[in-house]
């Protein structure tokens, strides 16, 4: 959940080549995908409070002080968040 999370929120590099861009697009970037992979960890065994924990903490610490630094990543921290607290569909 934790790696899924980070990837999404931190978002493409400068210098990414076609393929890596294409696997963001289809994974990482698609927040209905990083969403189900949530819902997923969480039928599985992981708190929502846990998830919602790890939000806040990557919100505040220095540890990911370089995530906050990169452009928009605040506004898909804010996306996670809000459809984590709305129920998805099946």
């Amino acid at each position: 959940m934790k790696k899924t999370v980070v990837k999404h929120i931190t978002g493409l590099l400068d210098n990414a080549t076609l393929h890596q861009k294409h696997l963001y697009k289809k994974y990482s970037g698609n927040l209905a995908w990083v969403h189900r992979s949530i819902a997923s960890d969480i039928k599985h065994g992981v708190k929502e409070s846990e998830v919602l924990d790890f939000l806040e903490k990557i919100r505040s610490s220095n540890e990911f002080a370089y995530i906050r630094n990169k452009e928009g990543s605040l506004d898909r921290l804010d996306l996670v968040r809000i459809h984590l607290c709305t129920p998805m569909p099946y």
